[in-house]
Parts: C-alpha cells; structure tokens; sequence
C-alpha cells in the first residue's frame, strides 16, 4: 500500500471525506503521490464515502483548466490509506468508473435496460463493492415519467433548468412558459434554445435577450441547463453582429465559433446547433 509524505495529512481530519483529504498518484513513470491543489478543490464534488471508499466528480470548468484527457464522462475513485487519507492510484481498475451520464447513452443503445445495470456493471468490473454504490454514486437518475417526453426529445418540455442560486434545485420549464422557449437545434448530445422577448418580459429574466441557452443531455434522457458552467449560453447572432461591426472579428460566423470554443461546445456542432447565421452584408 502507497504511503505519501507525513505532511499531507495537515489540515484534514483522518478519514474525513473532502477534497483536502484526497491524493492523486498519476499513472506515470514519476508515480508521486500529491493531494489535490488548494487552489484547484473548489472544482471537486465527493459524492459519497462508505467502508474505506470514496468516490468523486471533477465539474467541466474543472476538467478544462486543469488540462485533464478524455472529456468529463468519469467519477474518481479513491480508497482509504494507512496515514488517514484517500487516495486515488490510476494504476489501479478501480480509479475510474463512467459517470450516469455516460452511461445513460448505454442505455439508449441497448447496451444496459437502465443506468442503475449499467453502474452496477461498472462497480463490479472495477472491483469495488457493489453493495455500496447507492452510498457512494447515489441513486442515479429515475426513468421518464410515462406520458412524458420520450429520453432524448428535443422539445422544451424535455428540458431541465439549474439556475446559479443557493438552492440549486433543478426544475422543468413550467407547462405555462414552454410557448416562449424555442429549440434551435440538438446533436450530440447538445441542445440550443432561445427565448422571445415576451417571454424574457414575462418570466422576469435579467440581462435582456443576448443569449442563446446551451443544455447538455443527462442519463434520464433529459437536457440540463446548467447556469453555473460555462457551456450554459452564447451571444446570439444579433448580438456578434455588433462585435463585426466593432471589427472584433471578420464574420458573425467566426464569432460564434469562438463563442463556442471558449465555452467547451464541439465547434463542429455550430451550425446543427444555431444554424448558419446570417450571411455577410454586400457592400
């Protein structure tokens, strides 16, 4: 067992489960043994500890600024050490598992009949106790409601909405407010809508209608908006006409592709997403 240097231990309790109590060992040829950076923990979620296992979740912007490979599909796995600290080894099978979102397009592919199978699969293959997974992943996702939008739909009934408070709570778009949202386009697992003024006016939004709203595809079959990632939104076409006319950039077009590099959207998606813009004006 991996013994890291005695001095990691200051300022987090033995066996506490949070990011400070938590070290990496790369799967490198150096295999140092590091906690997580002070700076760097806010981008850390535990999800769950139970019987010397804990495991955890790196948010996109994490993900992206910490220079990590292979996208965000993943939860960490970290065991209990000697020393009273959790440790993660990516030399071990147990490091990694796909998180419910990814699992869930295994189920849109008849892969698993739910996500609930298909991280029950991932535990055991891993080797962790399966018995534990409620108590370290959670639940997962439930299945659509009968009636409802079948999983994937792309209408705004199949979307969710986190705003950026301190509840966090995730909401459908209410019945009564879903003739204001309008879905310009999905791929991949990515989803582009606007909203009319009159619904901007009516829901009670801040900050005007410069924004086309990104939501990304969950397990549930549901897309998310999550205000709190940066994905979240970009400038609409509108909007980049102004930065043209500034001389910001040569086209509305390459705008909104460098909305869409800056925020972690696959620029390869713009037009399937928002479509092709309008074309250049004739001098």
């Amino acid at each position: 067992m991996a013994t890291p240097p005695a001095d990691l231990s200051i300022g987090a309790a033995a066996g506490e489960c949070i990011p400070a109590n938590i070290d990496i060992q790369r799967d490198d040829t150096v295999r140092a043994i590091e906690p997580i950076p002070a700076g760097e923990r806010h981008y850390y979620t535990v999800l769950g500890c139970a019987e010397g296992w804990l495991a955890y979740s790196i948010s996109d912007a994490g993900v992206k600024a910490i220079g990590l490979d292979g996208g965000n599909a993943w939860y960490n796995i970290a065991t209990l050490q000697s020393n009273g600290r959790y440790l993660t080894d990516f030399g071990q099978p147990w490091t990694s598992i796909y998180n419910w979102e990814f699992l869930g397009y295994d189920v849109q592919n008849g892969k698993y009949t739910t996500v609930q199978e298909g991280m029950d699969h991932e535990f055991a293959t891993a080797g962790i106790p399966v018995r534990l997974r409620t108590q370290l992943v959670g639940p997962g996702p439930a299945a659509p409601e009968p009636g409802g939008p079948t999983a994937g739909e792309c209408t705004p009934a199949n979307i969710d909405i986190q705003r950026q408070d301190q509840v966090r709570a995730i909401d459908p778009i209410p019945a009564g407010e879903r003739q204001y949202y309008t879905v310009l386009g999905c791929a991949e697992g990515w989803l582009a809508y606007s909203i009319s003024d009159e619904g901007i006016k009516a829901i009670g939004l801040d900050g005007g209608n410069v924004y086309y709203r990104i939501a990304r595809l969950l397990s549930s079959g549901r897309y998310l908006d999550e205000y709190g990632e940066v994905y979240s939104c970009v400038r609409t076409w509108e909007f980049l006409a102004f930065d043209v006319q500034a001389g910001k950039y040569a086209s509305v077009q390459d705008a909104m592709d460098d909305q869409f590099s800056t925020n972690g959207i696959p620029v390869r998606l713009r037009e399937q997403l928002v479509g092709h813009g309008p074309a250049a004006s004739t001098p």
